[in-house]
């Protein structure tokens, strides 16, 4: 299933909140489907939102 784009501001904040610089090819793909889950071959995958990571951030720290 693939998602709606998260947002330029999104993804930055999730920057800053971690204190890195995302993947450049990482934030393409946040950019065109906010996460996204399925079948990958014998696989099945889920790739969190950028929110996912912002509220698995907040409930660590």
């Amino acid at each position: 299933m693939i998602k709606n784009g998260a947002n330029t501001a999104s993804i930055e904040d999730v920057e800053k909140l971690l204190n890195t610089t995302l993947p450049y090819q990482y934030k393409r793909f946040l950019l065109w489907s906010n996460g996204g889950e399925g079948k990958l071959g014998d696989n099945y995958i889920y790739i969190w939102a950028i929110e996912d990571v912002t509220i698995l951030f907040s409930a660590l720290t």
